[in-house]
């Protein structure tokens, strides 16, 4: 289950969804996806047809949602439930729920269903269809809107749950730890969102492990209108995760004698002629400044060829849970500049090297820092080998399916979950959690 799922759906968790169940597929699985008919998270109006289709070779049936997103009720819902907390604020609010009468609490627990459905996208028919269907085992992708915060709990002792969870406050709502505790096992997929949903969930975890996802190497080389002749840095994805590029963008546009670049081909250029280029959503926080080349959606041709060409791909969102755009860019042997902000990316950076991870404010100083980076044709190859040794050894498909085959399999079988996720551990090297047992 996901909430949307499509081609031309833009968004990490339908993209990791859909990267999962085409493999499985071909693995001989007979796979299913149940999602909605909302395209845009914005709104989840109802967009697409509801019934059957096939995406890719899936079955795919979609239901219908019943009314958009609540606006701004859903914020304004959001604010009170969670106070804005997150990491040990948003710990300390749990513990002090856990504290409160049990009154208090169930009046909590109202405010926090309604923000739910305020957020959704609200389609009960999905959430009705659940426990109707016969299915082995449920793999929920995404832990926050209503069809898994409502869904999950019909269909508990056949579901394992792929969070996707980033440092938000939302991740430490009551209703969400509450969620989060109840499928046989939870598929993380960076030891510092392990870490993080760990420390919410205990002492009621369930078996968790870092599974991921596998990284497919790029496409060949193939022609695509390049935006600009000059050479650029990319930044690929929605529009919210682009926000901190903008004051570091004219930051650096507004620098007199930034120096000089070494392009891939061995040319010496002034660093006055840097451009950004984007791809994904348009941001507003990026129009009319200056050098800024805002492409919308791409083609998959158009995306790995900008990956290939640009001198770095940037990443300056705040709150991700694995981050694939950077990963492929190793893969395309691309340095990566992160957000120190952002505890997945910052991590990969840690882990393996393959680019710089630099703090987003002063934004003055941000600027200086991504032309360091990129200076040097040297520096941004040595990074991006490393960046790309990490990928390969880390994220490979067989270890990713052989893992999600193991857990349906103990599941199905009623078997025992823990066992599955300690052996997949074992053979991995993976950050696992011996969960609570049946």
């Amino acid at each position: 289950m996901v909430v949307r799922y499509g081609e031309g759906v833009l968004g990490g968790a339908e993209a990791h969804c859909r990267a999962v169940v085409e493999r499985l597929a071909a693995r001989g699985h007979d796979v299913r996806v149940l999602t909605t008919t909302a395209r845009s998270y914005k709104s989840w109006r109802s967009e697409l047809p509801a019934g059957e289709d096939r995406v890719g070779g899936i079955r795919v049936t979609r239901f219908p949602t019943v009314t958009p997103r609540l606006i701004p009720a859903d914020e304004i819902l959001k604010a009170a439930v969670t106070l804005s907390r997150q990491g040990t604020h948003g710990l300390a609010r749990l513990a002090q729920f856990d504290r409160w009468s049990r009154p208090r609490q169930k009046a909590h627990e109202v405010l926090e269903n309604a923000w739910i459905r305020a957020q959704g996208p609200l389609a009960p028919k999905l959430v009705d269809a659940l426990a109707q269907v016969d299915a082995d085992a449920f793999v929920f992708f995404g832990y926050l809107y209503y069809p898994t915060i409502f869904g999950l709990p019909t269909v508990r002792e056949r579901a394992m749950v792929a969070p996707l969870a980033d440092e938000e406050p939302m991740l430490y709502a009551p209703i969400v730890r509450k969620t989060l505790r109840l499928p046989r096992a939870l598929l993380l997929n960076v030891d510092e969102e392990a870490e993080r949903v760990k420390a919410i969930v205990s002492p009621e975890a369930p078996p968790m492990a870092v599974v991921a996802l596998g990284i497919d190497p790029p496409p060949p080389p193939a022609p695509y209108p390049r935006p600009t002749d000059d050479p650029f840095v990319l930044v690929l994805g929605r529009a919210g995760k682009t926000k901190p590029m903008a004051a570091v963008w004219r930051a650096l546009t507004a620098m007199k004698d930034v120096g000089t670049i070494e392009l891939d081909d061995g040319r010496v250029v002034d660093a006055s002629r840097l451009q950004l280029v984007t791809a994904g959503e348009h941001s507003r926080h990026l129009e009319g400044l200056p050098r800024v080349h805002q492409l919308g959606r791409v083609d998959e041709a158009t995306r790995w060829g900008l990956v290939r060409d640009a001198l770095a791909l940037v990443s300056p969102s705040e709150s991700e849970s694995l981050s694939l755009v950077v990963l492929e860019a190793w893969l395309a042997s691309r340095c990566c500049i992160v957000n120190r902000a952002c505890d997945a990316t910052d991590g990969h950076v840690r882990r393996c090297g393959g680019g710089v991870s630099i703090a987003f404010e002063p934004a003055g100083d941000a600027a200086a820092a991504v032309l360091e980076a990129i200076r040097s044709r040297s520096f941004r190859d040595g990074r991006a080998a490393l960046g790309k040794a990490y990928v390969e050894r880390r994220y490979a498909w067989d270890a990713v399916l052989d893992a999600y085959e193991s857990i349906a399999t103990a599941i199905a079988d009623r078997g025992d979950v823990d066992e599955a996720v300690r052996g997949f551990g074992g053979r991995t090297g993976a950050w696992i959690l011996h969960g609570r047992r049946p």
